[in-house]
């Protein structure tokens, strides 16, 4: 009989292996390093695939996160940083609904965030420095392309970038 699946623990390098189909998939090394796809990973977590996006569909390979759950316009799906094990996340980027054709989740924005005090806030939606909202446009400072802040964006017709500042309704 062959082994299809098993989960090992190998003395001779302190680690504990994954094996699926016959074939390792995950270990995880004795300093805490975790290799998915990979036995010799050098960061905390690598991952290892030969699968990538095909063509056009971006969503054929790589790396996914999804939320399964309902979603509404403007939740977010972040990925932290923390720098202190005792602190509470200082950056991150997230990945945002938007509403496309009147449903949440069909439209997509990702926005940065950063928190620069040493007071334990949490890191929130209104930490959001820069968006990059589903038409493209490069927000800064705002979340929407009404609003203060800095608003970068192609203009197909003239073949230029342009800078804007808003001010309340207008532009300056």
């Amino acid at each position: 009989a062959t082994d299809r699946g098993r989960i090992i623990y190998a003395h001779s390098d302190d680690s504990l292996r994954t094996e699926v189909n016959a074939s390792e998939r995950m270990r995880i090394h004795s300093n805490g390093h975790v290799g998915i796809g990979t036995t010799a990973s050098t960061a905390d977590l690598e991952l290892e695939t030969t699968e990538k996006a095909s063509g056009t569909n971006l969503a054929s390979g790589g790396i996914c996160l999804r939320n399964s759950g309902t979603v509404s316009n403007g939740d977010v799906l972040p990925i932290t940083g923390r720098f202190v094990s005792s602190a509470e996340p200082r950056a991150g980027i997230g990945f945002i609904t938007e509403t496309q054709d009147g449903i949440a989740g069909y439209g997509g924005a990702i926005g940065f965030y950063t928190l620069g005090s040493a007071d334990g806030a949490q890191l929130t939606s209104s930490h959001e420095r820069v968006r990059i909202d589903k038409s493209g446009n490069v927000l800064i400072g705002m979340t929407s392309t009404s609003g203060n802040g800095l608003r970068l964006y192609y203009n197909n017709n003239g073949g230029s970038i342009l800078f804007r500042q808003s001010y309340g309704n207008g532009y300056g």
